[in-house]
């Protein structure tokens, strides 16, 4: 538990020291469009009582959110510790 913390303290921290970089290319809705059209998807199937279709557009865009990350992560040079967890994922 007290490693998970760590992990997720550690990541903040990093996303918030990229941030001004960030910023500078725009919104998440700009650098992820697939992130934000899953979360639409997702809205418009819960609004339709869909909840299944709802719950796989929420994990497309929890995966989308992921990739995003990763590529920013790589461009700016930043370790990115998502990837252990992301196989941990895939494993359970």
């Amino acid at each position: 538990m007290r490693t998970t913390t760590t992990v997720a303290t550690v990541t903040l921290g990093l996303l918030l020291l990229a941030a001004p970089a960030r910023a500078e290319q725009g919104s998440l809705a700009d650098r992820c469009p697939v992130y934000v059209e899953q979360l639409e998807e997702a809205r418009d199937s819960l609004s339709n009582s869909d909840r299944t279709s709802a719950v796989k557009a929420l994990r497309l865009a929890q995966e989308a959110l992921r990739e995003c990350i990763r590529i920013e992560a790589e461009i700016e040079g930043l370790p990115t510790m998502l990837a252990g967890r992301q196989g941990a994922a895939e494993r359970a």
